[in-house]
């Protein structure tokens, strides 16, 4: 539910500030994906189709298969 969500989010903020740690989070949401990660991995099919900065792959998808990911064209 949406309020478990926000108090895991804010732990998860919290404690990589805190402890200056690396989380690894699995997810399926694209928004939370933004909203949490410095980095991403897509992987679509069980293939990895990209990494790298948060920001520049969600402005700047490096293929047309990742732009069309994003943009939800493809089953994820």
């Amino acid at each position: 539910d949406p309020a478990n969500v926000s108090l895991l989010e804010r732990a998860v903020v919290d404690y990589r500030r805190d402890a200056g740690a690396t989380v690894v989070l699995a997810t399926h949401s694209f928004q939370q994906a933004r909203r949490l990660a410095d980095q991403v991995a897509l992987i679509l099919g069980g293939q990895l189709i990209a990494t790298g900065p948060t920001d520049e792959i969600f402005a700047h998808p490096p293929t047309e298969e990742v732009r069309q990911f994003l943009s939800g064209e493809l089953p994820c």
